[in-house]
């Protein structure tokens, strides 16, 4: 078996390390973890759409 990651795989990971470091600074994990807030919502709504994760679903795969 391959457990390396693929170049996909790796580009990701790049990605998400890269945004996260420039908008998710301590300050934002510690008010989420210290506070009432289940996440950071100004954070998600800088995420970029990545892969088409927020497409909506075809009707016909809505349950």
């Amino acid at each position: 078996m391959n457990f390396e990651f693929s170049e996909d795989q790796i580009l990701l990971r790049d990605q998400a390390r890269g945004f996260l470091t420039d908008h998710c600074s301590p300050a934002v994990v510690r008010r989420v973890l210290e506070g009432d807030e289940l996440y950071a919502a100004d954070l998600w709504k800088k995420l970029p759409i990545w892969g088409g994760r927020q497409r909506s679903f075809r009707k016909s795969l809505a349950g």
